[in-house]
């Protein structure tokens, strides 16, 4: 298989020439660690990264292959890309992350950042598939966990969606899952595991204060250069006043004072939103809540102009964005959980006849998974259905002997 190590100058170039100085990409890998910023080693780590469009189709499908397939696919390529995963190794080890990037005026520049992320998972990704495939089950479970620092490190940024560090961890998960499925049940290192993987709870549950830190930040950068918006918005506001005395107190309202009625209004409608969020509702009743209270919301803006910002800049999103964690922790509750099935396997020579008691539970229904035996090891399944997705989930895992 043929492969190319793209130029980082090029890299650089197709990213922005604000992030770093051109030549920085080229002498990364020299560069010492930053000891106060994991967020320099990242970026020269995403400079040496491959181009999207460089990745070899059976590269970028690392995630989709059989587990116990042939590594040799793979080999070849990552090999020349070692020194990428020696800086997030090297970043992920730093407590401090600033990734020095303004909201929102920083979003296009996300926007080229994102998909060079991608890169970096699938490289480590076909990197853990050639650990465990050598049988260094170890390393291959350290470079899977480095993923999980990484995501809390972009989850630490106020500025980014909350989607990317879901993303990011998921992989993680993806690749633990990996390395279970081909390493002989071992009792040292699936304990070591679980410790590490009940350090830190899954980035999802960060969604909540992250939606109202996200709009904290548009009403921040709004105050500082949303002069026209926020003419057009008590222009509207005045227009739908009930009489003249009315319209000449909104035409009078300072900014900080208009910025004051969009944050109450929005922070009245988030407070009610997390409300639901953690209540003793189902999962079904959850979602359909909040669908309706921001369907609700949406045509209050109709009538109401000093809550039309909010409503399309995030009032929306906030069903989705609950959905989007409630699956990962269905994810991240299904490997924690089969962990332990593999500890039994481990110290019992065979699998459970049924799901041992105290287990993670699936976040769909409440309940424990369904727990079914296969030829080749088990599956967890959700006993409720996913409904922004429109199915139920379950989570296959394989057994080696």
């Amino acid at each position: 298989m043929s492969n190319t190590r793209p130029n980082s100058r090029m890299v650089v170039g197709s990213i922005c020439a604000s992030l770093l100085v051109g030549t920085l990409g080229a002498h990364a890998a020299s560069l010492p660690p930053d000891p106060n910023n994991a967020a320099l080693l990242y970026y020269q780590a995403l400079l040496l990264c491959p181009d999207p469009d460089d990745i070899p189709r059976e590269v970028g499908a690392v995630f989709h292959a059989e587990s116990g397939g042939d590594a040799g696919q793979y080999r070849d390529y990552v090999k020349d890309y070692q020194d990428v995963i020696q800086l997030v190794e090297a970043a992920s080890r730093i407590s401090h992350c600033n990734w020095a990037i303004p909201y929102p005026q920083g979003l296009k520049v996300r926007a080229k950042l994102m998909p060079l992320t991608r890169s970096l998972a699938l490289v480590i990704g076909a990197n853990v598939r050639v650990l465990a495939s050598d049988g260094d089950y170890t390393e291959a479970f350290a470079q899977s966990l480095m993923l999980r620092r990484v995501a809390k490190h972009i989850a630490d940024d106020p500025g980014t969606f909350d989607p990317v560090p879901v993303t990011v961890e998921r992989t993680a998960l993806f690749c633990v899952r990996l390395v279970l499925d081909v390493m002989p049940p071992d009792e040292k290192a699936l304990t070591t595991l679980r410790e590490q993987l009940d350090a830190e709870p899954p980035v999802s549950e960060l969604v909540p204060a992250r939606i109202k830190q996200d709009f904290e930040w548009l009403i921040h950068t709004i105050k500082g250069t949303g002069a026209a918006t926020l003419s057009n918005l008590r222009q509207n506001l005045a227009e739908n006043a009930n009489d003249e005395a009315q319209k000449k107190e909104v035409m009078a309202l300072k900014d900080d004072e208009l910025l004051s009625l969009i944050r109450e209004s929005y922070a009245a409608f988030l407070d009610s939103a997390f409300d639901v969020m953690g209540s003793q509702m189902s999962y079904e009743q959850k979602y359909i809540r909040l669908e309706n209270m921001a369907e609700q919301y949406q045509e209050r803006a109709k009538t109401n102009p000093e809550i039309i910002l909010a409503v399309q800049i995030r009032a929306e999103s906030v069903p989705g964005l609950y959905s989007i964690g409630i699956t990962h922790v269905a994810l991240f509750n299904a490997v924690t959980a089969a962990i332990e099935i593999y500890l039994l396997k481990a110290t019992n020579g065979q699998l459970p006849e049924a799901l041992p008691e105290g287990l993670p539970k699936d976040p769909f229904s409440g309940n424990d998974f369904e727990y079914k035996a296969t030829k080749e090891g088990f599956v967890l399944r959700c006993r409720a259905k996913d409904i922004a997705w429109g199915g139920v989930r379950q989570y296959e895992f394989k057994v080696r002997e």
